[in-house]
């Protein structure tokens, strides 16, 4: 029996973490839908630089920190292998051949939704540039 579209496990990609972390009710309802939820090592290495980064403009680190933690509750951990790079390889090509680069980190997020065959939750419409990938895009 197919699995509902709406309530299928979904890889986040790190702007639809961010935007549940914020609050987007549409995102988060989505999330909470899910069977599971998926992210990416390279989302969360992004997410981590996040924090970082607010903690050299000022901000409070423990509490970004904390928000991502919170996401790791309900969201697994993805690592990349040899079939993710393979997945890369094939994509970045693909998109060169065509002259539409997307952010690096995005085309590792992509490969990795790829390789596990998972749709990719995000905010980002460059991602429909990624022929075959199956996207599940909320705008703003």
């Amino acid at each position: 029996m197919p699995t509902d579209p709406e309530t299928a496990p979904v890889l986040l990609d790190t702007g639809a973490v961010i935007a549940h972390m914020v609050g987007h009710a549409e995102i988060s309802k989505r999330i909470r839908a899910s069977e599971r939820c998926f992210i990416p090592l390279t989302a969360l290495g992004e997410l981590r630089h996040g924090v970082h980064k607010s903690e050299r403009k000022g901000q409070g680190r423990a509490k970004e920190a904390a928000k991502i933690e919170r996401v790791l509750r309900f969201a697994e951990i993805l690592y990349p292998g040899d079939q993710t790079a393979d997945e890369y390889g094939r994509m970045i090509d693909a998109l060169e051949a065509k002259g539409q680069r997307i952010p690096t980190n995005d085309i590792w997020i992509a490969a990795a939704a790829a390789q596990y065959g998972l749709p990719l939750l995000t905010t980002d419409a460059h991602f429909k540039r990624i022929d075959g990938l199956d996207l599940i895009l909320f705008t703003s």
